[in-house]
Parts: structure tokens; sequence; C-alpha cells
């Protein structure tokens, strides 16, 4: 699997990764991923984690309730396109939707829509709340052992400069299967700079890097910045943050 925006997925395979995490890790009852991973991602990560407050909301029950629930969510973006998953594991709730993206901020207002609608679901008691109890934010930042803090690597213990790695200099760009017309159009609307296809590999300071950023190697042809983004030649197509380039 390709990642950042190399990753391709549907309605459908977003739906199956909202369940995924909503099962804490279980599919069909067999455990993929041990839970205490899952509960040692910390916010900014993903998914991040958080919590949704609410203005008092009309429930059978009390209607000055505060709906007050436990949230986790994940999403990204990137040549055109951007995905948005929200779910709650208190009530068995999740929520995902896959747009365009631009500078309208239209998918932003649909994402909020999201968790209105999940806000109203939960506070109308439409889906019962589980008697699972989740730590508060504060304390889970606070006292988490299952969370290290983590630590850039020092990128001056990266792996010297190998002369064999030559072949790999030079400047990239980034390659699609689109027709010109639908280039233009994507060109015209989102704005695509030059800049932004290009990626360039050479030699400086007897460290390979990439746009000014230094690179270490993780297996033959397969190299990390100190940011966790990928340069990799091991397939038969160079691949850099997961998109395909070409050297020109």
């Amino acid at each position: 699997m390709l990642g950042a925006a190399g990753v391709y997925t549907s309605a459908r395979d977003m739906a199956k990764f909202v369940q995924f995490y909503l099962n804490w890790g279980q599919v069909k009852g067999h455990d993929v991923l041990n839970k205490k991973y899952i509960e040692s991602l910390p916010p900014g990560f993903s998914p991040a984690r958080g919590f949704i407050d609410t203005t008092p909301y009309p429930s059978a029950v009390d209607p000055n309730a505060i709906i007050r629930a436990y949230s986790l969510s994940t999403n990204g973006q990137g040549y055109g396109f951007r995905s948005a998953s929200f779910w709650f594991p208190e009530y068995g709730l999740g929520l995902l939707v896959l747009t365009n993206y631009d500078n309208t901020g239209y998918h932003q207002r649909l994402e909020g829509l999201l968790v209105e609608t999940a806000i109203e679901i939960m506070g109308r008691q439409l889906i019962q709340r589980t008697d699972i109890v989740y730590p508060t934010l504060e304390d889970y930042l606070a006292d988490n052992p299952k969370r290290p803090e983590y630590k850039k690597p020092d990128p001056d213990t990266f792996t010297p400069y190998k002369p064999q790695w030559k072949k790999y200099t030079g400047t990239y760009m980034n390659i699609h299967d689109w027709n010109f017309h639908t280039y233009a159009r994507v060109a015209l609307a989102l704005g695509y700079p030059e800049s932004r296809l290009k990626a360039k590999v050479y030699k400086k300071n007897g460290y390979l890097e990439i746009n000014g950023k230094r690179l270490d190697e993780h297996q033959p042809g397969v190299f990390f910045t100190k940011d966790g983004d990928c340069l990799d030649f091991s397939g038969p197509m160079p691949l850099w943050k997961g998109v395909r380039i070409k050297k020109r």
C-alpha cells in the first residue's frame, strides 16, 4: 500500500476502515491489531483523539442534556481529493465522507454537517451508549505510559553517501494518467505550480538529499527523511511520498 496521497480508496473501503477501529482492531472476531496500539495513538497522529461538546440538545430523557462523547477522527487530502472519517466508540457510530478538494471550504462544511448529524443521533438517543469508560483527554495526555514521546531521528546519524547512489541523483517530475484536458481543468481549478511537481535528488555534505531534506537508507533503494517521507526506488517505478515520479 502506498502512503500519503498515493492511497486510493472507496467509500466501501473507508467504511471497513472505520469499522475496524470501532471494533478496536478486530476483524470477524480475530485480533488483527492489538488494542494497545490503537490506545497509544496520540492527538496529532492518525487517528486523532478528542471530545465532542455541544450546546444543550433536547432529548427525551433530559431536555438540558449536554452531549459529551469520546470521538476519534482522521482525514487527508491531495491532488484534488479529500477523505474524512469520524467515529464514536461509545456509541458504535462512524461516519465518513469522500469529496473533491479545493479552496472553497465546501468539504469542511460537509464534514461539519456529518458531526452535527452524529450529535443529533446521540442527543435523540437513537442509538444506545455503551458502558465503556474513557479517560478525559487531559488525563490521557498527562499520564499515558503506552505513549512514549516521539523523537525525530538525528539526520547526522543517517547513512553516509554511497557511490552507487549516483544513479538516483537528478531531477524528477510527478507523473499521472490524466489526459491534457483533465490536467488543464484541475490546474485551472486548484493551481499546480511547477515547483510542486519537482523532486530533486542530489549529494550534499556527504549525504543524499531530496528537496533540502537529508535521506537515510532503510533498505536498498528505499530512503526516508527525518519526517518520515519516503523515496522508493525498489519497484518498477520510483515513488516520492507515494506518488510516481520520472527522471527528466
